[in-house]
């Protein structure tokens, strides 16, 4: 879960692993954080997601312990070329090729599939925390660009605090960022400089999950609706 890592402590990861590991009657023993702490180190730089047959290689699984469908083992999705492509091209041209080629249907889709993960953090099942923000609860009106790009606030005190703007007046700035569950408000006595930043919000290495870029223009065509729901939302009220 490489774009969660960095919320939570040795402690609190080692703590959530000890729970999830005697989930559904298991009785294993407990997880320490020195143990997180040195997987965090091996695997620090690891910018995409794991997959079921990298961990059944490192820690090998009794085969008779193990479905059909688990030793099935799914294609390996490092898509480089995607991520540089995409990298290539501006925020803007994006979201314009994104907007004319691709499909709301299918990047709904791929928002909820285990291939994206998207509603892992924005829409997760159940009564599960969100870890990003709530897409459908933007109200600031957002180009198409914006989904793709993001805004950098540097506070007076030399911290630099990324995420997508939800407003901004003579008051402040409040954002959403992917990091932080609840909008952060910045004072305007707070705020250095705001900068309009080239670079996606999206956690690091997200795009090479994708098989191609045809995903990848439905995918911001489905969030590009979240926009105009929400935006519907806030005329009604």
């Amino acid at each position: 879960m490489t774009a969660f890592r960095d919320l939570l402590n040795d402690k609190e990861m080692a703590d959530l692993l000890t729970f999830i590991r005697n989930t559904w009657g298991n009785k294993a023993s407990p997880i320490d954080a020195a143990t997180v702490e040195k997987v965090r180190a091996a695997s620090s730089d690891r910018t995409t997601f794991w997959k079921p047959e990298e961990l059944e290689t490192l820690h090998p699984l009794e085969k008779e312990l193990m479905s059909k469908e688990d030793l099935k083992a799914p294609e390996l999705v490092n898509n480089l070329e995607l991520e540089k492509e995409l990298l290539a091209l501006s925020p803007q041209d994006l979201a314009t090729i994104a907007q004319k080629n691709g499909n709301l249907q299918r990047g709904k889709q791929l928002f909820y599939s285990s291939a994206a993960s998207c509603f892992a953090c924005h829409d997760p099942p159940g009564n599960a925390p969100k870890l990003g923000p709530d897409l459908t609860k933007i109200s600031r009106p957002m180009k198409p660009e914006d989904w793709v790009g993001g805004v950098n606030v540097l506070t007076v005190e030399g911290k630099v605090v990324s995420g997508i703007r939800i407003s901004q007046d003579d008051k402040g700035i409040v954002l959403r960022s992917v990091a932080e569950p609840k909008p952060i408000t910045i004072l305007v006595d707070s705020i250095e400089t705001v900068v309009e930043s080239k670079q996606s919000i999206m956690p690091e290495g997200l795009v090479r999950s994708l098989n191609n870029r045809q995903e990848f223009d439905d995918l911001m065509k489905y969030l590009f609706s979240l926009q105009t729901r929400a935006s519907a939302k806030e005329e009604t009220r």
